[in-house]
């Protein structure tokens, strides 16, 4: 319910905003989720761009799942994105990309 009001604020924030948005973080929820649907709406996902594979990113259940993003406005051109298999915490680091026109 906490993440669900923090997603309305974020896009209420997001909505209001004049300037080209970027929104990278631990949302701690799936791509089917409300906050995810909340807060991406009318951004691209830089992983459904250039992205590649399940991208999962949390590894600490015998599932894996993607619950870190990082989302843009149209205005950025996304060049590459990647997750690293690296385990510094129980999420691996996402990276990616982009150019402003």
């Amino acid at each position: 319910m906490k993440r669900s009001e923090q997603a309305d604020l974020l896009r209420a924030h997001i909505e209001q905003c004049p300037y080209p948005v970027l929104v990278c973080g631990d949302f701690n929820d799936t791509p089917y989720s409300y906050p995810y649907q909340t807060i991406k709406r009318d951004l691209k996902d830089s992983f459904i761009e250039k992205g590649e594979g399940f991208g999962s990113t949390y590894f600490s259940l015998p599932l894996k799942f993607r619950i870190d993003y990082i989302l843009h406005s149209s205005e950025f051109k996304t060049y590459s994105f990647r997750t690293k298999e690296v385990k510094l915490s129980d999420h691996y680091p996402i990276q990616s990309w982009f150019s402003l026109p």
